[in-house]
């Protein structure tokens, strides 16, 4: 499937009613005795002027006017500071969600300050001491929303000119101890003795909560400077971001995304990657939330002139990134990229232009909060005030869980590497202790069967072994467990040998046949519960039989080639054409 130009989005159930405000529950009142008293007034349907004094909303007290409403269910609030007349930098007007109306009640608020900051302040409980978040956003004209979701409020704004809601930031450790709670605007002049003027407009209370759906594509974390996205064909974007990078605990990128409930695999070619930073990076990223801290994980090429490809993680949020990185010695920012969703698993993988297989890079576990994620392209710059450009093709999406035929078996001290040397040939090399005994060590680039009878062959064109116990060829094998039952038809300096093990965690049999160790073609015939071992030289017509044993390997079962070097941790190298089963060519 192919979501180059579409976008899924999955709206949430919102909880409770769609019940307007009731305005004829409004309260207006002085909280902690400012001096003058301060008002509240209606200059229109939801334009609100609010005259107040106070000292300040802060510390474990709080002195200031209020103009509020009782709730006792989750609830979105939302106004415009359309103007903020006031003399102190800390002067603080806005949004309020507030336990009681006692000056040291537990609130959550959201304000624009004197100062040209927006707040998120907050006090835990009862008599606690205020804790802020704050950023300086120029203007005292801003969108200002609170939602309040069971023990959680959040809070978002937008700047005038802005089109999407931000999420600003997020506590669920405020205590609302009673049935009912209070909602509305508040504000103080932060000098007592001295009115400030606060004017809203578009004041609005609806009993939901709101969910934001994302744009198709966004900034993350805020750079300073924005970024941009383009859908230019089927699957071609091309991307535009700014910011720190990706890492650390935090995040900064420009972002196309959609979002999805179930695993997949998302992949894509990079046509091009204009940046300026060897850390630059841009690629693909499944992600938990929008939040800039939010756990990840991705894969990207970056900056570096010769080409460099990095896997990263953050596996929960909040946490250190960490990651790999892999050069590609290309000279050129090419490469077909790739991540896997199974479950709490996602792994990375690329490929360079021209090659036939992918190359795994890493798998990470990732503590996913929700029964949906996103995923899509991400793209930062490194440098806070330039964009990095990324051109990509082939952007997909797919239910499929992709894997890699290769794989060990058991501890085999050196991971499996199969490169496919054309559209004929693998390379593949593998380590271990051996094939034999009760349980094996080997590294098999294997197929899942189901047929009751089958025919399966390969050529083998060499072994490059460490001794004289390397061996490598084909193998039909009943589960990757170290001790399955299995068939194995094998090659090794003295020869062909036929492999058996008739029964889980049971003995293996052998019989060996002097001949050639390399040029040769190898063939499995499964009948039922019987296989048979056949070989012959490349430039024979007729096939040799070696033996058959009787063997249940199950239903399901594995067909592959199969190599080890019989040396833990060092490689044997197996050169072998594709598998052919029933006559046709299994691939990748």
């Amino acid at each position: 499937m192919n979501y180059g130009s579409t976008f899924l989005t999955y709206i949430l159930a919102l909880s409770t009613s769609l019940l307007p405000i009731t305005f004829s529950t409004a309260s207006s009142l002085d909280i902690g005795s400012p001096d003058p008293p301060g008002s509240s007034t209606e200059l229109s349907p939801g334009t609100w002027q609010v005259n107040a004094s106070g000292y300040d909303i802060w510390s474990s007290s709080d002195s200031f006017h209020y103009y509020n409403f009782e709730r006792n269910s989750d609830v979105t609030i939302t106004a415009f500071i359309e103007s903020w007349e006031t003399n102190h930098d800390w002067a603080k007007g806005g949004l309020m969600i507030r336990d009681g109306l006692d000056a040291s009640s537990a609130n959550v608020a959201l304000f624009s300050s004197g100062g040209n900051y927006v707040m998120h302040q907050y006090r835990r409980w009862n008599g606690d001491s205020t804790r802020s978040y704050h950023e300086l956003v120029g203007t005292k004209r801003v969108w200002l929303r609170l939602v309040k979701e069971g023990a959680k409020i959040t809070s978002y704004m937008k700047l005038e000119s802005d089109v999407n809601w931000i999420k600003f930031y997020e506590r669920s450790d405020v205590v609302f101890g009673g049935d009912s709670f209070y909602v509305g605007v508040a504000a103080a002049s932060h000098r007592q003795g001295e009115l400030a003027s606060l004017t809203v407009r578009g004041f609005e209370i609806l009993n939901k909560i709101w969910v934001p759906v994302p744009p198709p594509h966004l900034d993350i974390g805020r750079p300073a400077t924005s970024g941009n996205a383009m859908n230019t064909a089927p699957g071609k974007w091309t991307v535009m971001g700014a910011g720190n990078d990706i890492w650390s605990s935090w995040d900064q990128f420009h972002f196309v995304q959609l979002n999805r409930t179930s695993d997949g695999t998302v992949t894509c070619f990079v046509e091009g990657f204009q940046e300026d930073y060897d850390w630059a990076k841009g690629g693909l990223m499944i992600r938990d939330t929008l939040d800039q801290n939010s756990p990840y994980v991705g894969v990207f090429m970056t900056g570096h002139s010769y080409g460099n490809i990095a896997t990263q993680t953050r596996p929960t949020a909040g946490a250190y990134t960490t990651g790999v990185s892999e050069r590609l010695y290309t000279n050129v920012q090419r490469a077909w990229l790739r991540l896997v969703k199974e479950g709490t698993k996602v792994t990375s993988y690329y490929k360079n232009e021209g090659e036939l297989v992918y190359q795994k890079l890493e798998s990470y576990s990732v503590d996913w909060t929700r029964s949906w994620y996103y995923l899509g392209i991400a793209v930062t710059s490194h440098e806070a005030d330039m964009l990095a450009t990324l051109e990509v093709s082939n952007f997909t999406v797919s239910d499929e869980i992709f894997t890699l035929p290769a794989r060990d078996i058991g501890d085999t001290g050196r991971e499996i590497v199969a490169n496919k040397l054309n559209e004929a040939m693998w390379s593949i090399e593998g380590s271990g202790w051996d094939i034999g005994g009760t349980a094996d060590s080997f590294a098999f680039n294997n197929y899942k069967q189901t047929a009751e009878n089958l025919t399966a062959t390969v050529h083998l064109d060499r072994l490059r072994t460490r001794n004289l116990n390397s061996k490598g060829g084909i193998m039909l094998r009943s589960s990757h467990d170290p001790d399955s039952p299995h068939v194995s038809l094998l090659t090794a300096k003295t020869g062909i040998t036929m492999f058996y093990r008739t029964a889980s965690g049971g003995g293996t049999s052998k019989k060996n046949v002097g001949v050639w160790s390399e040029h040769m073609e190898l063939k499995l015939e499964k009948q039922g519960s019987s296989v048979a071992c056949m070989y012959k030289h490349k430039s024979f017509d007729d096939w040799f039989y070696l033996d058959s044993v009787a063997i249940d390997i199950g239903s399901e079962y594995y067909v592959g080639h199969a190599v080890t070097s019989a040396d833990y941790g060092y490689e044997a190298t197996l050169v072998a054409g594709n598998i052919h089963v029933n006559g046709e060519e299994l691939t990748v």
